[in-house]
């Protein structure tokens, strides 16, 4: 389903944003906050009337119908070219991350999508992008890069969403509502807890998956490391095929479309791109104890569910800011290599075992200690029958010469 295209030759889609969205909740959250905040000259509106764009929403029947009569969506419209994707009966829903991964690959299969031209935009329904965040990963990709990875920070719906909604009043969306800074700043103060579990001088940190490590410098500056980013774009391969993508998104997709790491573009400073997610205050690790952090955990999560990209990923520092910088700032900043150089130490050992990974070999030498198990156990039960029968053999023998004997006597 289209709501508009150039008939008038063959669809060659640049750009094709896709967005995988169902349910109430999380239509009215896109289609009144996070489609509206992406409206703006330096997002979607960069793109306007050009016929190289499409956008696509993957939804179900019921989410279009509630979609298609906000404002958000017609202003959408009149901008770019729109294809809805239904995925009613397709999808199972119910599975949160694999849904999203099965979105995003239906939307990577439309019509006009050109193998090493066209550039996928993967958005979420639950986040926003700041004013300019297109139109710099438009000029990232055109300088012959193949993918943008870039950090969001999780914040509290509760919190951001009335200030949002004022803003975007405020301005009726003819401008964009906050700069970068602001929006950097918005975000640090108000930090989820999901986002305040990975604060490496917290005592509750979530060791049991440090995918991200953040030195919270104070409510306007926050340094990242960060094993896991999200892939805002990437490059069609030139080989178009079907990808089995086993994980998210941000997982083993960029390796499988063999992009390395110097094709990627890791954005180091909020004040170029920056991306907010907003969710609900009690969402939680599902009562994941949280203690000091421990560089151990953070090593063997490296070791055990980080690819090689992923390690490129994690040697970079990423600042989100809302201020300058201060020459106060160094003492962080050294911290944060500090701690990045410390497990980095076992990054050797992860590329040895890469693609395997340790897990995956202590499962192979569990199966073969259980192998050599089984037939440690057949051989014995077999010389144990041997020996057995030699002894009948031997008991009866002896007793037959023995019974010779007497019936002789």
């Amino acid at each position: 389903m289209k709501s508009r295209q150039n008939e008038s030759k063959k669809l060659e889609y640049k750009f094709v944003f896709i967005t995988p969205v169902w349910g109430v909740e999380y239509m009215r959250m896109f289609s009144d906050v996070c489609l509206p905040m992406m409206l703006t000259d330096g997002n979607l509106n960069k793109f306007r009337d050009r016929s190289d764009a499409c956008f696509v929403i993957v939804c179900g029947g019921d989410d279009f119908r509630a979609l298609k009569s906000s404002e958000a969506y017609r202003r959408l419209c009149d901008v770019v070219q729109v294809e809805i994707v239904l995925i009613d009966g397709m999808i199972d829903t119910g599975r949160t991350h694999s849904a999203m991964t099965k979105c995003y690959q239906l939307g990577m299969s439309i019509e006009g999508v050109v193998p090493g031209f066209t550039n996928f935009v993967f958005l979420t329904p639950d986040s926003f992008w700041s004013d300019g965040s297109f139109e710099y990963a438009e000029r990232i990709m055109d300088s012959g890069k193949k993918a943008l990875v870039t950090v969001g920070l999780r914040t509290n719906r509760e919190a951001m969403i009335p200030i949002l909604n004022s803003a975007i009043a405020r301005t009726k969306g003819t401008a964009a509502p906050f700069n970068n800074r602001e929006i950097a700043g918005l975000a640090i103060r108000h930090l989820h807890q999901l986002g305040r579990a990975h604060l490496w001088f917290s005592k509750a940190f979530l060791n049991s998956w440090p995918s991200n490590i953040y030195w919270k410098v104070d409510d306007e500056l926050l340094i990242s490391h960060n094993f896991h980013m999200h892939p805002l774009v990437v490059r069609c391969p030139k080989r178009r095929r079907n990808i089995n993508i086993k994980s998210t998104i941000d997982g083993d997709y960029l390796i499988k479309v063999g992009l390395t790491g110097g094709n990627v573009h890791v954005v180091t400073d909020s004040d170029a791109l920056l991306g907010i997610e907003l969710s609900p205050r009690t969402r939680d690790w599902g009562g994941v104890e949280l203690r000091e952090p421990r560089l151990r955990s953070v090593q063997w999560f490296g070791l055990n569910y980080a690819n090689r990209m992923h390690w490129k990923f994690f040697g970079q520092r990423v600042v989100i800011k809302a201020r300058d910088l201060k020459k106060e700032d160094g003492v962080f900043f050294r911290h944060s290599d500090e701690i990045v150089k410390i497990v980095s130490r076992v990054h050797w050992v992860a590329r040895l075992l890469y693609p395997f990974h340790l897990i995956s070999i202590l499962r192979l030498l569990l199966k073969v200690a259980i192998f050599v198990k089984a037939q440690c156990k057949t051989f014995f039960s077999g010389m144990t029958r041997f020996v057995k029968r030699i002894l009948i053999r031997m008991f009866i023998g002896r007793s037959r010469r023995s019974w010779s004997t007497e019936k002789v006597d």
